[in-house]
């Protein structure tokens, strides 16, 4: 539930303020600020997730990637990617495999991924 905040209303010209004034900035007359208690806006029902640039892209088969964007990954980038999605291992335990820190595994991972989506 929303919890209600506090207003401070100048008596003479309406003006809103979040906290409590001496000298309305608005009319200029001084101690005419009161404070009244306003209930919160409701909070939306409903949360959108907002999507990751990218994230829009169509999914694939790896059938239909081609041969050649393939051959372009060098063998340590085709090594890492079978592991990763046809063996179904982690990125810790391909780095362990592999011999690499699991930052160079998730490096590694993208900048293949990135160069077979330039590729097709």
């Amino acid at each position: 539930m929303a919890k209600a905040k506090s207003v401070y209303v100048c008596n003479q010209c309406g003006y809103e303020t979040a906290r409590w004034m001496g000298k309305c900035p608005e009319c200029g007359s001084w101690n005419s600020f009161t404070e009244e208690t306003r209930a919160a806006a409701p909070e939306p029902a409903e949360k959108k997730l907002k999507r990751a640039p990218g994230s829009g892209a169509e999914a694939m088969l790896v059938d239909d990637i081609p041969d050649e964007a393939m051959a372009r990954l060098t063998e340590r980038e085709r090594h890492i990617l079978a592991l990763r999605f046809f063996q179904g291992k982690t990125q810790m335990e391909v780095s362990a495999e592999v011999g690499i820190s699991q930052a160079q595994v998730s490096r590694l991972e993208k900048n293949a991924i990135n160069q077979i989506k330039k590729n097709i």
